[in-house]
This record gives C-alpha cells, sequence and structure tokens, in this order.
C-alpha cells in the first residue's frame, strides 16, 4: 500500500513537471526571438512605469503599429522622480549644487509633459531602418501626430536581449531625456496593443 501511495505521488510530480516543460516550451514557441526586429514584437514595460506595444510590421512600407500608455500622474511623478535622482547620483554628489541644478532642470522638463499625459494612450506607428540579425541592435523612427510632440518623428536605437526578456532604448526626444539619455524596459507578454486579448 505505501509502495502504490508512492509511485502515485511520483507520478503527480512527473506529471506536474512534464505538463510545466510543455507549458513553457509551447509559450517559447510562440515568439520569436530569432532577431531584434522580431524580439521587439509585444507588450514591454519602461522605468517609470509606461507601457510600450509594437506590433508586426508590413513587409512592404517596413511600418507597423505603436501604442504607448503613459502611467496615472501621482504615479508617474514618483517613479520618475526617483529614477532621476537615481541616474543623476550616477554623476554628481546627491547635495552638490550641480545635482540639485540638473535635478530642478529635470524636473522641470517631466511635469509639463506629465501634466498633458498622465494616463493617456497614445497612438502611433514605427519604421523599421535597420538591424543585424545576430545583433541586439535595431533601427527605428517614431511615427506619431503632432499632438504628441515629444514622440513625434524620434529616431531610436534598441537594444534587445537575446533572451527577449530587456532592452535599452536610446532616443534624442525630450520624453526620454527627462528620464536620462536612455532607458530599460522589460518584457511583458505578447499584446501588441492595451485592447489586445491574447
Amino acid at each position: 500500500m505505501k509502495l502504490l501511495k508512492n509511485s502515485f505521488v511520483f507520478f503527480l510530480i512527473l506529471l506536474f513537471v512534464s505538463s510545466t516543460h510543455f507549458f513553457c516550451n509551447s509559450n517559447n514557441k510562440k515568439r520569436d526571438l530569432s532577431t531584434p526586429l522580431s524580439r521587439l514584437i509585444g507588450h514591454w514595460v519602461g522605468p517609470t512605469g509606461e507601457h510600450g506595444y509594437f506590433g508586426p510590421i508590413d513587409p512592404n512600407t517596413r511600418i507597423g503599429p505603436c501604442v504607448y500608455v503613459f502611467p496615472n500622474k501621482e504615479t508617474w511623478m514618483k517613479v520618475a522622480m526617483k529614477y532621476i535622482e537615481e541616474e543623476l547620483r550616477k554623476t554628481y554628489e546627491k547635495h552638490s549644487s550641480d545635482f540639485k541644478e540638473k535635478e530642478k532642470i529635470a524636473i522641470e522638463g517631466v511635469r509639463k509633459q506629465i501634466e498633458e499625459w498622465a494616463g493617456v494612450a497614445a497612438y502611433g506607428q514605427y519604421k523599421f531602418l535597420s538591424h543585424k540579425p545576430n545583433e541586439k541592435k535595431i533601427d527605428i523612427l517614431l511615427i506619431f501626430e503632432e499632438t504628441v510632440e515629444f514622440l513625434k518623428d524620434q529616431k531610436a536605437t534598441y537594444y534587445i536581449d537575446k533572451n527577449g526578456q530587456q532592452m535599452v532604448i536610446e532616443m534624442t526626444s525630450e520624453y526620454e531625456r527627462m528620464q536620462a539619455d536612455e532607458a530599460s524596459y522589460k518584457y511583458v507578454d505578447s499584446k501588441t496593443s492595451p485592447e489586445d486579448r491574447k
């Protein structure tokens, strides 16, 4: 009886491990990680709580859909302040005059954007410019309407890890510079828009 019980427990463990292995493998098969462009597609979250969604490109135009969803005002300001401080402390002493001056400039730069865009979803497109399939780097052009001035026609370089879980974005836009010259994003899921039910 004891042997039968132990065998049953072992069977359950084996079944759990097998099903977990199958589930993980099936999830990995759904996502193409072969190139920086394929790894870009999906749902990402940034350092100040913003969410970015990227859909697949049209092979003829090299253009695909892109959505940025900005966090609510309170969350965004709190996270942005912390991020600004952490980045500035890498270069300046916290209580130095240089630190305070740079912090004031950064906060003034971000406050206007937060007031206007907190909680808003901005719909646009991105154009695939270039990448090297075996590397991390991909260059794109963000195409947003004039209402989203700080994201309009901004060239960006994305470095996406080969496991597809993290990317670092370098942009020249005021939006990214409110945080730093580069920002690190984490992969969330395969959704390509906020309305996606995947």
